[in-house]
């Protein structure tokens, strides 16, 4: 028998020898988690005037896809709509803008991806692709809550579904802006896949417009820009209009303060175990 397997041997009979001392030990600890809890909910008590809204992960993904994207609609829409009045030289330097910024579109989402926290935004297209029956009911209420009507839409989590709508919009799109582009760009005369480019750009154009409408212009919905910047927002705004989601967040910080409790609790009482101990 191995010194190894004849340690482990000892540490058994050690433990099923003392009943009581795993008794102990498991009181210590109910009482320490009971303690831990109360301090965390004395802590937490006074909430903060901010939250963080969105990572440093969310943010860079923001604004690598948005600002090309944004490029991309605003360039695509003037070669499209105003085709007949442009000049050629400035039909091929609009033509190089919009290929140039789609390919920092995809190589930044890309570049994202790879080596950013993924997890983050992997759950954030979970939300999005999550619907509810209170959803359906919001898309319905809001408006006529817009309006002035004596009504009020259902409380939401992280992602109002107007919001899902683009963010939906956000994950189809982009590859088949990227699809097609990249065949219109290597195929000559690739009507198929300009048919799609166009219709993609119907749908994204008012996405995107009622997107900026609400983050730079509408009077409630506007105070949550700082957000994209920083990451954070005003709580109190937080709580208004993503009550659910703040819920969620007191909730967790609430968990791991109660966590590093302990944590410090255990230590603490090792430390002290470990002093008494000692040889003097």
């Amino acid at each position: 028998m191995t010194d190894s397997q004849t340690a482990g041997d000892d540490r058994d009979a050690a433990g099923a020898a003392d009943p009581a001392l795993e008794a102990i030990t498991q009181e210590w600890l109910r009482q320490a988690v009971g303690e831990a809890a109360a301090t965390a909910s004395l802590t937490t008590s006074v909430a903060p005037s901010t939250i963080e809204r969105f990572t440093p992960t969310e943010r860079v993904y923001h604004w690598v896809q948005a600002i090309p994207y944004l490029v991309c609609l605003l360039t695509g829409g003037g070669m499209l709509l105003w085709a007949d009045g442009l000049h050629a030289e400035a039909r091929e330097a609009a033509a190089a803008v919009h290929r140039w910024a789609g390919g920092a579109l995809l190589v930044g989402v890309a570049i994202v991806v790879a080596f950013g926290r993924r997890a983050e935004l992997f759950e954030n297209a979970r939300i999005a692709c999550t619907w509810r029956r209170e959803d359906l009911l919001w898309l319905l209420v809001y408006p006529l809550e817009e309006l002035g009507l004596d009504v009020h839409a259902p409380p939401t989590g992280k992602f109002n579904p107007g919001q899902k709508l683009n963010l939906l919009g956000q994950l189809l799109l982009i590859p088949v802006f990227g699809v097609s582009g990249v065949f219109m760009w290597l195929t000559h005369g690739a009507l198929l896949a300009w048919y799609a480019h166009v219709a993609a750009f119907c749908v994204a154009a008012p996405l995107v417009s009622g997107h900026l409408y609400l983050a730079l212009v509408h009077r409630t919905t506007r105070k949550g820009l700082p957000g994209a910047f920083g990451g954070r927002v005003p709580r109190d705004w937080a709580t208004e209009h993503y009550p659910l989601w703040v819920k969620e967040q007191d909730a967790e910080e609430r968990r791991q303060a109660v966590e590093r409790r302990v944590h410090q609790a255990v230590r603490e009482h090792f430390e002290h175990e470990h002093e008494h101990e000692a040889p003097a």
